[in-house]
């Protein structure tokens, strides 16, 4: 499993570079799992009933935010970057949560866990890749 971002650029490069290594050694394939559905796989473990939009997002830096709207058990999704103003907060039903989010935007602080990327995988919507083809997530070259 790697967290194939999106977050710091150097950070995924090593992980990935740590996975790829392994994954060689030991023969195995890579399951690449979003930091931001890991996020919002968080807060639906909080609440099982939980049935709201995630918006999850992670500070870019230069005044913009790594985004993506999830919905329960749907993983699989747009990941964008913008700036926050950009984002609309005003929906009561979305639940905000990450990291580096403006004090003044109701919002859950969540970090990307291990633990709720093995829980994705386990449910069996990230496809296995062969090492050779992992890549980071650079959402800001797309």
């Amino acid at each position: 499993m790697l967290g194939r971002g999106p977050g710091s650029f150097t950070g995924l490069r090593v992980a990935c570079s740590i996975a790829q290594g392994i994954a060689y050694a030991h023969d195995l394939l890579i399951y690449p799992v979003s930091s931001l559905a890991a996020i919002a796989d968080f807060i639906y473990q909080q609440d099982l009933n939980q049935k709201a939009t995630v918006l999850a997002m992670i500070d870019a830096r230069m005044e913009e935010f790594y985004w993506g709207y999830f919905q329960r058990n749907q993983w699989i999704n747009d990941e964008h970057v913008s700036n926050i103003l950009q984002l609309d907060f005003q929906d009561p039903s979305i639940i905000i949560a990450g990291l580096g989010i403006n004090a003044d935007i109701t919002h859950q602080i969540v970090y990307p866990s291990a633990i709720n990327m093995i829980r994705i995988v386990e449910m069996g919507q990230i496809i296995a890749i062969d090492p050779e083809f992992i890549e980071p997530t650079y959402i800001r070259n797309v």
